[in-house]
């Protein structure tokens, strides 16, 4: 298996100015293999500690103010059974929001011994630990760990030639092998971006086991709302839960509170809400009322919902393998449903994009997501079908006239000048690309930027 954020850790284990490092995400997206593995490819020895079972050094870490940082160093050794030397060992810290000393001891490991490699593991759970006492930014690097990506799932179940080629954006070429990416971005919607489902699938290729796993891993979570949150907050958090798939297929233009469950609104479930995106198990986006920049200062409070994987969506809405063997008619079933899913998963790992949205008051247009590149907004429809027809998109460019707009479907890649709708004289760059090319999307919204800029013949 290979993470691009192998990436992050080389560079910063490069970084003569790092800090311990702070690897935050949800549980099951593979933080600990992470950084199992970056200590075996830069590192003779990995020191491995996991707070979440090794209780005494949760509890000696808890009182980690009473002990030198070198006692606290003597403890780990002793635990592991082998002595730490600041260059060849790697010390990993894992679940350590599971020990209230944990973050400070990083803080103290920046100050007193900053020449050892400290790679330390967050699970992101809301309310786990009291306000005030989460980790100190100042003395720690960040990064976040997501499910993987399109391009990361092709190297894992043995099609890193696709992930190579697509990255060349060869886009003639590509032409010739479309279905064949299509049929891998359907299985990759089926399996999802979670690295025990995808190793399991490679292992056996038992689409059973695949949901048997999923369903286990949705479950983790359920019990998470137990484990973490207090009286009503834990009902709500289900149906909240629960609800999302659901408002996601009825393709409305924004999450709507008054759906979750009769007798409660905003006031009753914002809370739940913010629970959850907290936790990295939902993601926001965020809905503007004029598409200007910078498109943060016109947010008007609504947002569309999403999960933080695409193949635990699939599992929550109980799709079958059966249901991908017509998969254009899946896709235009779902209106879109996981193909946004798959974009808005996309850009997260592709471009650490948090884009926006716009819709009409009225609700008779969107742009399904807002991006920004070199100081233009960009527009972006999405659709799960391999005809589009851009009503919503051709709305919005005769409305707000951008120099770049974006159609991501099922379809061959294009980019054309078009005339601008509703502005004679005035032309703007349509790219068309293909919904499993989104990680490319970046660099091709950076070439037609710079094109524009050039003086028109």
């Amino acid at each position: 298996m290979y993470r691009d954020a192998l990436k992050t850790l080389r560079a910063w284990h490069q970084n003569p100015a790092r800090k311990p490092m702070l690897v935050r995400g949800v549980r099951h997206v593979g933080k600990t293999w992470l950084m199992n593995e970056f200590g075996k490819e830069k590192f003779d020895r990995v020191a491995h500690v996991d707070f979440s079972r090794d209780a005494s050094l949760r509890d000696i870490f808890a009182e980690q103010s009473q002990y030198p940082l070198r006692d606290l160093l003597l403890a780990v050794q002793l635990h592991v059974g082998f002595k730490l030397h600041p260059q060849r060992t790697l010390i990993v810290f894992d679940e350590i929001q599971e020990t209230p000393g944990g973050f400070a001891v990083l803080e103290r490991f920046q100050t007193e011994a900053p020449e050892y490699h400290i790679l330390a593991a967050e699970s992101l759970v809301a309310h786990a630990y009291p306000a005030g006492k989460g980790f100190p930014s100042h003395a720690v690097d960040t990064m976040v760990l997501r499910p993987m990506s399109y391009s990361e799932f092709l190297r894992a179940v043995g099609r890193g030639d696709l992930a190579e080629f697509l990255a060349l954006r060869d886009w003639k070429m590509l032409a010739h092998f479309h279905e064949v990416f299509n049929s891998q971005l359907f299985l990759y919607c089926l399996i999802g971006g979670m690295p025990d489902v995808i190793q399991n699938f490679v292992k056996k290729s038992n689409f059973r086991l695949v949901r048997d796993r999923q369903t286990a891993i949705l479950q983790d979570y359920e019990d998470g709302f137990t484990r973490h949150a207090r009286g009503g907050l834990q009902r709500r958090l289900k149906l909240i839960w629960d609800s999302l798939p659901r408002q996601l297929d009825c393709n409305t233009h924004k999450f709507r509170y008054n759906a979750v469950a009769p007798g409660l609104g905003a006031r009753e479930l914002t809370p739940p809400m913010d629970w959850l995106v907290a936790t990295g198990l939902v993601r926001q986006i965020p809905r503007v009322t004029v598409p200007e920049l910078p498109l943060e200062g016109y947010r008007d409070g609504a947002f569309k919902g999403y999960l933080l994987d695409v193949g635990l969506l699939t599992a929550k809405l109980d799709l079958s393998m059966d249901s991908f063997l017509e998969t254009t008619r899946l896709f235009d079933r779902f209106h879109g449903t996981l193909a946004e899913q798959i974009v808005q998963q996309e850009l997260a790992a592709a471009m650490g994009e948090k884009p926006h949205y716009w819709s009409a008051p009225r609700g008779n247009a969107e742009a399904d997501f807002l991006l920004q590149s070199s100081g233009t907004i960009v527009p972006v429809e999405v659709t799960g079908i391999a005809n589009p027809r851009s009503k919503k998109l051709a709305f919005y460019c005769e409305r707000f006239h951008p120099p770049v707009a974006v159609r991501i479907s099922l379809a061959q890649y294009q980019c054309r000048r078009l005339p601008m709708p509703g502005c004679p004289g005035t032309e703007y760059t349509l790219i068309d690309i293909p919904l499993y090319a989104v990680s490319q999307l970046a660099p091709e919204i950076q070439d037609a930027c710079r094109q524009n800029a050039k003086p028109q013949d």
